[in-house]
């Protein structure tokens, strides 16, 4: 009923239904997240985020060539269009035109930007956690609910993972290249793959913005993190399942 509450009525602070055009011809999103960019425009110190005190990944999709678009504040200036823009999960929040493209939801293209983290700080001895919310693995599907929902999360999980070990195995190998008597730490790389219980929405997941679910949520990755902390592993990337 969260979800579907949100569907119909949206959520406080962060979108509401959208008003249709009266021309069939013209849409632009079933949803309006202006109630988010106001939140976000009142929270935000632009000037600290772009100071170069911590490093911000954002990462969009091109609608027009499917081309993903990472802005990175070691090279650009983040403002509130480029987090809005990483939002535009079509058709329910609009894509934003940012330099005469017309940007939308990262996770149409890729799920998380770690990439310019990876092809960094080639030395070694990295720490890098990736949170991932959509389960690579899972039961096979008994029902339709559960189909859609297993569809959603191969469509986000696997892209996740492949991506990680992939970049993983490429920053090893550019920094054997560099030199070949470089610091050989291992990175520690930890891939936090959420599970959802039960209780939660099947493939409507993405709708359940009720305090409950959060608080569950942010708990569940409280506990990932500790238990992340607790195990000492060889692989290149250590996926934490629980």
């Amino acid at each position: 009923m969260g979800a579907v509450t949100t569907r119909l009525f949206g959520r406080a602070g962060q979108f509401h239904p959208r008003i249709p055009s009266l021309n069939p011809f013209e849409f632009r999103s079933l949803y309006d997240l202006k109630p988010m960019r106001e939140r976000i425009a009142a929270l935000t110190d632009f000037d600290r985020l772009n100071g170069g005190e911590m490093r911000l990944c954002v990462a969009a999709t091109d609608i027009e060539s499917g081309d993903p678009v990472i802005f990175d504040t070691d090279k650009d200036r983040i403002e509130i269009d480029h987090l809005m823009a990483s939002c535009g999960f079509l058709p329910e929040f609009a894509p934003v035109e940012i330099g005469n493209r017309l940007l939308g939801d990262g996770g149409l293209s890729l799920n998380a930007p770690f990439d310019p983290i990876l092809a960094s700080e080639l030395a070694g001895g990295l720490l890098l956690y990736v949170v991932d919310l959509y389960p690579r693995d899972g039961a096979r599907p008994d029902s339709l609910e559960a189909a859609l929902e297993r569809k959603n999360d191969l469509l986000f999980g696997n892209q996740t993972l492949v991506r990680l070990q992939y970049c993983v195995q490429l920053r090893r190998l550019k920094a054997d290249r560099q030199d070949p008597q470089h610091d050989r730490r291992r990175d520690r790389i930890v891939l936090l793959s959420y599970r959802p219980g039960a209780e939660e929405p099947g493939p409507d997941k993405s709708f359940d913005l009720s305090e409950t679910a959060l608080a569950r949520r942010w708990q569940a990755g409280l506990l990932d993190m500790e238990h992340s902390q607790r195990v000492d592993s060889e692989e290149d990337v250590l996926v934490v399942r629980r």
